[in-house]
């Protein structure tokens, strides 16, 4: 006949295994440094992705200033005594060329 194994001498009292603690309590518990912070340290530790994320950086950077960069609007003006970024206009439309009668598109054509 096979009989289980005995496991009432490995018992506490309280039911546990013996060696177990009861009652943790979260303040007994070591802090960890969380699985983000740990997952980015084990990337910063290699190089090439390190590499590939600058790049990746890099290209954002790019699409972002891509009006700027690839426009067919002049990156920097003078109109009538005042300095404007037609080329940024995209970001900010107070930097385009504005006349009296509406503003001044990339080929001298207004628009209102």
């Amino acid at each position: 006949m096979n009989r289980p194994p005995d496991t009432s001498s490995t018992r506490v009292d309280d039911g546990h295994p013996a060696g177990a603690q009861g009652n943790v309590s979260l303040e007994d518990l070591p802090n960890s440094p969380g699985f983000w912070r740990e997952a980015w340290r084990r990337f910063r530790r290699r190089k090439l992705a390190m590499g590939a994320l600058i790049f990746v950086g890099f290209l954002v950077v790019v699409a972002i200033f891509s009006p700027a960069i690839a426009g067919t609007k002049p990156v920097i003006v003078r109109y009538k005594g005042k300095i404007y970024f037609p080329a940024l206009g995209y970001f900010n439309p107070r930097w385009r060329i504005r006349s009296s009668s509406g503003t001044i598109s990339a080929n001298g054509t207004r628009r209102t």
